[in-house]
């Protein structure tokens, strides 16, 4: 290979690497954001719990509500997919939003149950693509009203 031809496609691959980089920082700071987002909305709803946004970027439960016993009455996954601008999730969209779905469903002793959705969009797709008569104990919530898709 052409040592010119080389450096061009090592020097656009830096690039796009750094690209790949920022992109995930700002995934992670839109989940982050929309987590405690929901936080807020929700400690007003329970009132009576006490809302932490207690996983950032692990396994588990991404938001807790603790009863004065200190006992979790509360569990939510929150999800910033996206569906496409067919308004249709993408096969490993659903089938990450179906596993939440399942872990949310099968938590014994839970009283709330919820997956806090980035918009009515992909709120709307998972209601056409998902079966939710499978998990009749987990609330949908849409944490912003604005529809957004992303670009084909």
């Amino acid at each position: 290979m052409n040592k010119k031809i080389e450096e061009i496609y090592l020097n656009q691959i830096n690039f796009l690497i750094k690209l790949k980089m920022s992109v995930s920082a700002i995934n992670n700071q839109l989940h982050d954001n929309l987590a405690l987002f929901a936080v807020e909305k929700l400690q007003t709803q329970f009132s009576d719990l006490t809302i932490k946004y207690v996983n950032a970027g692990t396994s588990g439960y991404d938001i807790k509500g603790f009863n004065n016993k200190n006992e979790i009455e509360l569990i939510c996954e929150v999800k910033t997919t996206l569906p496409n601008s067919k308004n249709k999730l993408e096969g490993q969209q659903k089938k990450a939003i179906e596993k939440d779905l399942e872990r949310l469903e099968q938590a014994p002793n839970i009283k709330h149950k919820f997956l806090v959705l980035l918009s009515s969009s992909t709120k709307e797709a998972i209601e056409k693509q998902v079966k939710l008569n499978d998990f009749p104990n987990v609330q949908l919530i849409n944490a912003l009203q604005e529809e957004f898709y992303e670009n084909d």
